[in-house]
């Protein structure tokens, strides 16, 4: 049982210690390269940066790899359906 409780405390602990500030802006930070930004403040994705499919490839039917996204409060939300076809 003592050793339950450390298991626990201690995945507690450190699921304290990796908390991430999603406001960060990484940009500014040393050795960081910003590839491309994005503001999500249309109602389509910039083709130019973004492709409309996931993994191709992958799929004998490239259809079944389109992807499923929409747009909330200028955030992009990128989601595979439960009917998701492969």
């Amino acid at each position: 049982m003592k050793r339950l409780i450390s298991s626990f405390c201690l995945i507690v602990l450190l699921g304290v210690l990796v908390v991430v500030n999603a406001e960060e802006n990484i940009t500014s930070k040393e050795d960081y390269y910003l590839d491309f930004h994005d503001e999500f403040d249309g109602d389509s994705l910039a083709r130019t940066k973004w492709t409309g499919c996931y993994l191709s490839h992958w799929t004998f039917n490239p259809k079944n790899a389109k992807t499923n996204y929409r747009f909330e409060d200028r955030k992009f939300i990128d989601y595979i359906a439960e009917d998701q076809k492969i």
